[in-house]
């Protein structure tokens, strides 16, 4: 399980990447970490 803090910068990572948090809890960690790994948002905007 993640912690308090974990959970806030997953969800400020989520917020910057324009995704909806209930989907970015419940994708794989490693898809995960290669769009947080990205200088720019993974979004067609």
């Amino acid at each position: 399980d993640l912690t308090d803090d974990e959970l806030k910068q997953i969800k400020k990572l989520s917020e910057f990447h324009v995704m909806y948090f209930e989907n970015v809890i419940r994708m794989k960690p490693w898809l995960l970490a290669i769009i947080f790994d990205s200088p720019k948002p993974h979004t067609e905007f």
